[in-house]
């Protein structure tokens, strides 16, 4: 359990949960609790300060690994849309290309007149 800490001797009522209020309208809280570590069934402890230090080391430098893998996948990615776009450009003048080659006007623009 927990005690209270009381800011006068009048009534308290509940407002919202874990929030009391004196009836003068003083927020009224919990004494404050110190962290103790239980034991497990199994007789290890619940929580270790200098373990959990440890893990959030070991989570923030995964996050940080990712985050730099990610922002390297993101660069490849950008560099394949600009390679693909360059090609979908070539494709397109070779088409043209091909497509006036074969244009019956433009044969006929290259013969030589009829006069010589």
């Amino acid at each position: 359990m927990f005690s209270m800490r009381f800011c006068n001797k009048k009534s308290v009522s509940l407002s919202w949960p874990g929030m009391l209020v004196s009836s003068v309208g003083h927020i009224v809280r919990p004494a404050p609790r110190k962290l103790q570590c239980k034991t497990a069934p199994l007789s290890r402890p619940v929580c270790y300060p200098a373990a959990m230090e440890k893990r959030i080391i070991q989570l923030e430098t995964l996050s940080a690994m990712q985050d730099e893998t990610l922002g390297k996948l993101n660069e490849e990615i950008f560099r394949q849309q600009q390679d693909i776009a360059r090609l979908q450009r070539r494709i397109e003048a070779i088409e043209q290309k091909m497509a006036n080659l074969a244009d019956p006007e433009e044969i006929a623009g290259n013969e030589k007149p009829p006069h010589y």
